[in-house]
């Protein structure tokens, strides 16, 4: 367990991604995941949003989970598009 203090206690991480090949898969199959991983960590707007048609940001209060969330989202990107 790794537990952050002093200047990274209250650091907040800001993840941004695009989906590459998009447009070769079925939009409904890849959004559904993507919107439900990004509910996991709270509300849209106030803490995600997909804009552009493939692309999001996700704000995370925790760096580490915004690590392992970022190689989660990435996953879910290869088992859909």
């Amino acid at each position: 367990m790794i537990y952050l203090t002093g200047k990274y206690k209250n650091m907040i991480s800001v993840i941004t991604g695009d989906i590459v090949n998009s447009r070769k898969a079925e939009t409904r199959t890849w959004i559904k995941g993507l919107k439900e991983e990004l509910s996991f960590f709270g509300k849209n707007p106030a803490d995600w949003e997909i804009f552009g048609g493939d692309s999001f940001e996700l704000r995370v209060n925790d760096p580490l989970q915004a690590l392992l969330t970022a190689l989660r989202i990435k996953e879910i990107g290869r088992a859909h598009v």
